[in-house]
């Protein structure tokens, strides 16, 4: 916020200087991922949701996530609200990209952590095909078919019958899924408002039967 800026008056990041304007939601979204530049020069927003309001009248909760999957930096963060807020501290004052008079405040999504053990019945299944199809599921960044349709919602679902799904999708010869528990559980999870899914090679449990019991 501008009364969390302390040292006065300093020279205006050349970057805020001429840009495109936002005067919407989506234009917030978009210009988050598509146009922002940190003082590196590198563009550092993969993927955006802009919430109107999200914070109370006139602010825009602005989640991000960063290439790779993952966080922004503080430095970051404070770049991209600057960039759509201006900044009247610097020299001269600098105008946002933002045309309405509301408030972006930047978060990093937060990242949760899936555990998944499940039993395949699979005859001569490789488990390292299973678990290599989970963990590019379980990504902030995976995409649907499509290419640009999110796979993961904040505060949405990480649905057992997605998880069911993709394991019986790494190969026909798959005959049965006995046992998906995800995170413990024999169903399935609610994220968040803030958060998205990830996982590592050791959260992902996969036992192989060769035949049906």
């Amino acid at each position: 916020t501008w009364q969390d800026r302390e040292g006065g008056r300093r020279p205006a990041r050349p970057g805020l200087r001429r840009r495109p304007r936002a005067t919407r939601r989506p234009d917030v979204q978009r210009l988050a991922v598509n146009k922002f530049m940190d003082d590196d020069g590198v563009k550092p927003v993969a993927r955006a949701v802009a919430v109107e309001e999200g914070l109370g009248p006139k602010t825009i909760k602005l989640l991000v996530v960063g290439n790779g999957g993952v966080t922004l930096t503080q430095s970051q963060k404070t770049q991209l609200e600057e960039y759509f807020n201006g900044d009247r501290y610097a020299t001269p004052p600098t105008d946002g990209v933002l045309l309405t008079n509301h408030q972006v405040t930047v978060f990093n999504f937060e990242p949760r952590v899936i555990t998944i053990v499940a039993t395949v019945v699979w005859p001569g299944g490789n488990v390292e095909s299973i678990r290599n199809a989970l963990l590019a599921l379980f990504t902030p960044l995976a995409v649907e078919d499509d290419g640009v349709t999110a796979t993961w919602d904040f505060n949405g679902w990480v649905s057992r019958s997605r998880v069911y799904s993709e394991i019986h999708d790494v190969d026909s010869a798959i005959a049965d899924v006995p046992t998906l528990l995800i995170n413990g559980a024999p169903s399935s999870l609610r994220l968040g408002a803030n958060q998205l899914p990830t996982s590592t090679a050791a959260n992902i449990v996969i036992n192989i039967q060769e035949t049906v019991p």
